[in-house]
């Protein structure tokens, strides 16, 4: 096994907020709850950034089951030699986000499985506009 050039450590989740609506009425139909993923990276010198997810999903509003935001962060390094410019943006944009969400993943459905409503599974993202 080859080791990457691009690495990543310390992921931890630093902020989470649930809230169940109690005026929701669930009903036959299928409810859509929205998603929404956006991230940011901070350069920390020649070969290292701080990335950032935050993940909201549902809303604070009787159409919705419930409200999740959370924000998950990793320190990510690489091969400065290896990797050029346009590499390393396309790697913290894309990669990085989806390492996170990796992590995220399985704690939201565990936090959404503990309310009265089913396990909340977040559904595969293309992260490639952008």
């Amino acid at each position: 096994m080859k080791k990457s050039k691009f690495q990543f450590a310390s992921p931890v989740m630093l902020e989470l907020e649930f809230l169940t609506n109690g005026g929701f009425s669930p009903g036959d139909e299928v409810v859509d709850i929205e998603t929404q993923v956006s991230s940011r990276h901070i350069i920390d010198g020649e070969n290292a950034a701080t990335v950032q997810l935050l993940i909201e999903i549902g809303e604070k509003s009787e159409n919705c089951p419930f409200f999740l935001r959370t924000v998950y962060q990793a320190n990510f390094t690489w091969d400065k030699d290896s990797l050029d410019d346009k590499v390393v943006d396309r790697l913290l944009k894309q990669n990085a986000v989806l390492l996170l969400l990796s992590f995220a993943r399985p704690a939201i459905a565990t936090i959404t499985n503990f309310s009265e409503y089913a396990p909340y599974n977040i559904p595969y993202i293309d992260l490639t506009d952008g």
